[in-house]
Formats: C-alpha cells, sequence, structure tokens
C-alpha cells in the first residue's frame, strides 16, 4: 500500500513540476496578447470579437401583478436591559522588593 502511495506522490510531483515548468511561457504569451489588445484599442478600433452584431433586444414583459402583502404581525416588546457592573477598581502595582545586597560586593 505505501508503494501506491509513493507512486501517487511522485506523479502529483511530477506533474506539479510540469506545470510550472510552463508559467513563465504562459505568463509571456498573456503579456503579448494584452500588449496586441492594448494596441488595437489605441489604433482605434475594438478587437474583432467585439465587432460582432448585436442580438436584438427581447420586448419588455407587461409587469405581473402583484400579490397583496399579508399584514405582519406586530413584534413582541423587548425585555429591559439588565444593568451594566460597576468596574472592578483597578489593583494598585505590587513592587518587588530588592534582593539584599551582600556585603562582599560592596
Amino acid at each position: 500500500m505505501s508503494f501506491l502511495i509513493f507512486l501517487a506522490a511522485a506523479a502529483t510531483a511530477y506533474f506539479a513540476w510540469r506545470i510550472v515548468d510552463q508559467l513563465p511561457d504562459i505568463v509571456y504569451r498573456l503579456s503579448e496578447i494584452q500588449r496586441d489588445l492594448a494596441e488595437l484599442r489605441r489604433q482605434g478600433g475594438e478587437p474583432a470579437v467585439s465587432e460582432a452584431p448585436e442580438a436584438p433586444e427581447p420586448e419588455p414583459k407587461a409587469p405581473e401583478p402583484k400579490a397583496p402583502k399579508a399584514p405582519k404581525a406586530p413584534r413582541a416588546p423587548r425585555a429591559p436591559r439588565a444593568p451594566k457592573a460597576p468596574k472592578a477598581p483597578e489593583a494598585p502595582e505590587v513592587q518587588k522588593p530588592e534582593a539584599p545586597k551582600s556585603k562582599g560586593s560592596e
């Protein structure tokens, strides 16, 4: 079973390597396409794709009559909020006592 897992991992690594190997070419080709499209737009014409005849607009349909809305039930009143608890007083900073100095270090 572990051999099949190894084989699947090796195949995945190989295909990932092949895809990554092709990325620079794909990016270059896309940049060339973008450059060509920009040049066509600068020349005053849109690309040939947008020169296709437009489809005729569909005829507007008559609006369907809307059914009357049922009246909404009134909301129940909210319960009053509980008062906020008072903030606890901040504790004063506790100073650590200094270590006694030894006689030999003076």
